[in-house]
């Protein structure tokens, strides 16, 4: 369905894809990311395709892909977005706009990070300015939630330093977080020299005290993917209370692991002590850097050492070792008691989740609540 083409923007023209040309646009989708200057895991069409069969029904998610060509026909930019009818403030209908990948007040899934639009990296601005045209061109939505942007991103600039739209939304920035990338191109050993003393030995010497407590294997494998998600819950489920996956949660990731035609690679890192498991590692490997997914452990009587780190350790020292991979990214997010991520001495990255009220009665709502709560009109929450 063609929805316009603007001429003030290069001529670009836009459509909707269907439920239909969506499950078949793999390869499309694709091309464009990895030409994209936001080919990050959680964009790849494998990824998205699998989310969306796994929960838009059960949370009535309506597809609201916009795709993006030029004026020679070729793909050039998608607004992996859907629409959801719910309330605000408990009784104010709301037409919601998202990414794909996130529920922000809808329901519980997986996390999916580092969301944005994808677009060709020969005119990434132009682009994205004309996405957001045609999105706004739409006046049936009153709330466009876009969670997890990296705020290095050219799209958090349009948003937010750039918006265009300021005078006629509100802007909120709902959630702060923080995530870690390694650079592991270089030695290990100039790695290991840049760390502190505890990390270091926390991380990656203790391995041979470990070694002296009993026989110790560590196994990195595609295999047991059932058994393995399960062992993560049940490690989850001793130290936070609460499984890292639900039922929804172990379907998405076992229609993942059991799909051989993705576009990336997914593995488990076991440690076993006298063939017992101790601790695992769920890693995936796209585009030169590995994403560190989830990390589970047990605590082991009378040895004062960390587990968890030590798998971690192993997983990087590995990453080094592998001529294909670059990075080593810890994702956002934090430990139980402590952000231990810095630790490892990578680069620091930062992403918020903006909320955008379009709906002039809960702009106003929500531009008085923010100013007489935060005592600004663009409220940092």
């Amino acid at each position: 369905m063609l929805i316009n083409a603007d001429k003030d923007v290069h001529q670009y023209s836009f459509s909707l894809l269907s439920n239909e040309q969506f499950l078949s646009f793999k390869e499309e989708w694709d091309a464009l990311l990895t030409r994209s200057d936001a080919n990050t895991l959680f964009l790849t069409w494998d990824w998205l395709s699998v989310w969306w069969a796994v929960w838009s029904k059960d949370l009535a998610l309506q597809l609201n892909i916009i795709i993006c060509r030029d004026h020679d026909g070729e793909l050039v930019g998608i607004a992996p977005l859907y629409r959801h009818n719910g309330v605000l403030i408990k009784k104010f209908p709301c037409v919601r706009l998202a990414f794909i990948g996130t529920s922000v007040r809808i329901g519980d899934t997986v996390r999916s990070e580092f969301l944005d639009f994808i677009v060709d990296s020969k005119n990434p601005i132009s682009i994205r300015r004309a996405l957001f045209k045609e999105i706004y061109a739409d006046s049936t939505w009153d709330e466009m939630i876009l969670a997890d942007v990296l705020t290095s991103s050219a799209t958090f600039a349009l948003c937010t330093i750039n918006n265009k739209y300021k005078n006629k939304t509100h802007l909120r920035m709902r959630e702060k977080d923080v995530g870690v990338n390694i650079c592991t191109k270089g030695k290990f050993s100039d790695y290991l020299a840049m760390l502190g003393k505890n990390t270091r030995n926390s991380s990656f010497t203790c391995r041979n005290k470990l070694s002296q407590a009993g026989d110790l294997t560590i196994i990195t494998s595609s295999d047991n993917n059932k058994e393995n998600l399960a062992l993560l819950n049940r490690f989850h489920l001793q130290r936070w209370g609460k499984k890292c996956f639900d039922d929804k949660a172990t379907s998405f990731h076992q229609n993942m692991l059991d799909n051989p035609s993705t576009t990336f690679q997914l593995s488990f890192t076991l440690m076993k002590l006298n063939n017992v498991p101790i601790s695992i590692s769920y890693n995936i490997f796209y585009e030169k850097k590995v994403f560190n997914l989830q990390l589970g452990f047990s605590e082991l009587e009378n040895h004062r050492l960390a587990i968890g780190s030590l798998n971690l350790g192993f997983v990087i020292e590995k990453n080094f070792n592998n001529n294909e991979a670059e990075y080593f990214d810890l994702l956002l997010g934090s430990g139980k008691n402590i952000y231990y991520k810095d630790r490892y001495k990578g680069k620091l990255y930062n992403a918020s989740t903006l909320e955008i009220i379009r709906n002039p009665y809960l702009r106003t709502i929500f531009k008085f609540y923010d100013y007489f709560n935060f005592g600004t009109k663009e409220s940092f929450i």
